[in-house]
């Protein structure tokens, strides 16, 4: 906690001398990260010794979770005419997506070595395939490559599997689709001129991330600084005019969509901590790698799934499940295996 408060002010403090940020963003940020920290570090405490009993619970709410979404998809599906998008109690099917994924890959392995869970694996994965969440989508097969990852002897059909189960979402899915192609189609001619609202979203800061570090490219321009940088270069992106004229939930134009958290957490600490930001994040993945084996292994690789999605797409410091998960990883990684596990 201490190694972590020091590195955010020191980030904090480039933002202050660089003129990047402001005391007050600086410090919204910053109280949110230790709060959360600071909560789910008593919660692993009190949960006693065993880190993998709340994730069990975890994986039954999700479970819950996803039933109840099914079942809310079918009672509106008379109502709106066409399968509408699954996010169950969650705010939005791609968040639904990311809390759900590590439950989809404990699910999956638990089934494989011990054929439990199969129920919980049917609901999770029906759930993320009706959320049609291009993140969910990213994510499954982000989780399927690393469940064949794990044996040699499975890679090669691991990555038939895995490229089947792309095209068939790819070809199943026209909201994957469409966004999946305009995103490639904006990133590689660098504008955003008709692009849908995701990709809008995505790649303008993308854009904007670029300039902030061909300007300040080491630290980035300070802990909670992205909305400013936001302001100050969304304006250069070719193509956003049209979305100036364009009103969401009468409170602020569509070229501010996104503007705080950048769309994604990886071009948020890029803008915000720079590359060494970045490089720190890795650091932290790397120390607390090669787990215990079994459940607690299982565990590990499942936040792994989570991490991916995170960096990809939801770019919050601490949204309510992220310090869950991350010190789920910590404590998985510090574990060390039974005798009987490590045989095995």
């Amino acid at each position: 906690m201490w190694l972590l408060a020091g590195a955010l002010l020191v980030s904090g403090a480039v933002g202050w001398f660089q003129h990047t940020n402001t005391a007050t963003l600086f410090a919204k940020q910053f109280a949110g990260i230790l709060v959360s920290a600071f909560y789910f570090s008593c919660y692993y405490r009190l949960t006693g010794d065993d880190p993998t009993q709340p994730f069990r619970l975890y994986v039954r709410a999700a479970y819950y979770a996803s039933m109840l979404g099914i079942v809310i998809v079918f009672l509106r599906l008379p109502f709106e005419g066409e399968l509408p998008r699954l996010q169950s109690v969650l705010p939005e099917p791609a968040i639904f997506a990311l809390v759900t994924l590590p439950a989809a890959y404990y699910c999956l392995d638990r089934y494989r070595q011990e054929r439990t869970c199969g129920r919980e694996l049917a609901a999770i994965g029906a759930a993320l395939v009706l959320s049609r969440s291009s993140v969910g989508y990213l994510g499954l097969l982000f989780l399927l490559t690393l469940f064949f990852a794990r044996s040699w002897r499975r890679a090669l059909g691991g990555l038939a599997v895995v490229a089947g189960v792309g095209a068939s979402l790819y070809a199943a899915s026209a909201d994957f689709r469409v966004r999946l192609d305009d995103t490639v189609r904006a990133a590689g001619a660098g504008t955003v001129e008709d692009a849908n609202l995701s990709t809008f979203a995505l790649v303008s800061n993308a854009l904007v991330t670029t300039r902030v570090l061909s300007v300040h490219p080491w630290a980035g321009n300070g802990l909670g600084s992205h909305l400013l940088s936001h302001s100050v270069y969304i304006g250069d992106v070719p193509g956003v005019a049209q979305f100036e004229e364009m009103v969401l939930h009468d409170r602020y134009t569509m070229d501010q969509l996104n503007a705080a958290d950048a769309n994604s957490l990886l071009l948020r600490l890029l803008s915000e901590t720079g590359v060494l930001g970045v490089v720190l994040v890795a650091g932290f993945i790397w120390r607390y790698r090669a787990p215990a084996g079994g459940e607690a292994g299982v565990i590990h690789a499942a936040v792994l799934v989570y991490f991916f999605a995170k960096l990809l797409r939801a770019g919050h410091y601490f949204s309510p499940e992220q310090f869950f998960f991350v010190f789920a990883y910590c404590l998985t990684g510090l574990c060390r295996p039974a005798p009987r596990e490590a045989a095995a």
